[in-house]
């Protein structure tokens, strides 16, 4: 499987596929290479005022935008 994004502004693109085995890619890394960038909204509750374990931490991912570089066109991904 492969991810292919194109700014459909200036026609940058990248073509995002795992080179091992384990299916698994250095997707912002792979980003980076080409010229494009990308932000995370990360939506993090807390139980308690202090967290003793990972489960006094609810996270989870709003969004991620990702922008070329070149031109400063982006595109949100809602989750």
């Amino acid at each position: 499987m492969k991810i292919i994004i194109e700014c459909e502004k200036c026609h940058n693109r990248v073509e995002i596929e795992p080179e091992r085995i384990g299916n698994t890619v250095g997707f912002e890394q792979a980003l980076m290479e080409h010229n494009f960038s990308c932000d995370y909204d990360i939506d993090v509750d807390l139980a308690d005022d202090v967290v003793s374990d990972a489960e006094d931490v609810d996270a989870e991912l709003g969004e991620i935008c990702i922008r070329c570089n070149n031109c400063g066109e982006y595109i949100r991904l809602f989750f």
